[in-house]
C-alpha cells in the first residue's frame, strides 16, 4: 500500500507500507485488509495534506524531476509541476556546464600565455557559447516531461 500527501512546503511524499505479511509477522497476528490499511495511516505525518491511497503505476518510474511533483488533480496521481521540473533540468545543465568552463578556462589561460591569437578568440568564443549555453531552454516552452527529459547539455552545444 502507498499513500500520497502535501507536504507544508508544497513538495509531495510517499509512503510505501510494509508489507501486510511483515506487518503480521511483527505482531503475531493476522491482520485483515482494513486493519492492515488502517496500520499504514498511521504513519501518516499529522500535518499531511490530502493524504490518500495511490496505485504504484500512478507515482512516475524515475526519480529524475522528484522535486517537481506535486499533487494538483482530484485524482490520486502525482502530477508534474513543468516549471519546476525546467528549473531542475537547468541545474543539472549548469553544473554539467561547469566541467566544461574549467576546459575552456585552461585553453583560454594557454593561449594567453603563448599569444597564440587564432587559439585565444576560439576559446573566448567557447567561453561566450558557454555563458549562453541555457538560454534555449530558459526559452524553450516546455509541453509535457518526456519534452524535457529528452533535453540534455548536448542538445546546446550543437
Amino acid at each position: 500500500m502507498k499513500i500520497m500527501y502535501t507536504q507544508a512546503d508544497g513538495s509531495v511524499a510517499i509512503i510505501h507500507g510494509a508489507p501486510k505479511e511483515n506487518i503480521e509477522r511483527d505482531l503475531g497476528v493476522k491482520l485483515t485488509e482494513k486493519e492492515y490499511k488502517d496500520r499504514v495511516r498511521l504513519t501518516v505525518p499529522n500535518d499531511a495534506i490530502n493524504p490518500r491511497e495511490i496505485d504504484p503505476k500512478d507515482i512516475p518510474d524515475d526519480r529524475e524531476f522528484r522535486g517537481a511533483w506535486v499533487d494538483k488533480t482530484i485524482e490520486p496521481v502525482v502530477d508534474i509541476d513543468l516549471i519546476k521540473a525546467k528549473e531542475i533540468k537547468l541545474e543539472l545543465i549548469r553544473q554539467q556546464r561547469v566541467k566544461l568552463f574549467d576546459k575552456a578556462d585552461g585553453e583560454f589561460m594557454r593561449a594567453l600565455e603563448t599569444g597564440a591569437e587564432a587559439e585565444l578568440i576560439a576559446a573566448k568564443e567557447k567561453k561566450a557559447m558557454l555563458r549562453n549555453l541555457t538560454e534555449g531552454l530558459k526559452a524553450l516552452d516546455v509541453k509535457d516531461i518526456a519534452e524535457l527529459k529528452g533535453v540534455d547539455i548536448e542538445t546546446y552545444l550543437k
